[in-house]
């Protein structure tokens, strides 16, 4: 089994969050592209207004996140399709910021995410 990154983010560079679950980082100079365990936010490319709009604000959410001092993202094993994507979380003093609902408004439970949410009611 391959070593599961754990770094600190501010020893990644060209760290890029496309949207509230989305992450691209170079780390340890390899880069890849993340899907935040245990959310579910609404898409960039959404089906409606309500939805794009709802997005920019969960990505500047995550950009907030990632931008604490001492955030760390580990790697985690995932299960189904991502995409090509790797799956994370992003602890801050050893705890998973994204990992209550009280703390994250796209939390999911841990037996996962809905297939997709409808964002546009």
């Amino acid at each position: 089994m391959a070593l599961m990154l754990d770094i600190a983010l501010a020893l990644c560079t060209q760290i890029y969050v496309y949207d509230g679950d989305n992450i691209r980082a170079t780390c340890e100079g390899k880069r890849a592209t993340y899907r935040m365990a245990t959310i579910d936010a609404p898409e960039i490319r959404g089906l409606c207004a309500a939805e794009r709009r709802l997005a920019v604000v969960a990505k500047e959410y995550l950009q907030s996140v990632v931008a604490r001092p001492g955030a760390r993202l580990k790697e985690i094993q995932c299960s189904g399709s991502n995409y090509g994507r790797k799956c994370a979380v992003v602890l801050v003093n050893g705890e998973n910021v994204l990992a209550s609902p009280a703390s994250d408004p796209y939390h999911c439970t841990p037996k996962g995410c809905p297939k997709r949410r409808n964002w546009c009611r």
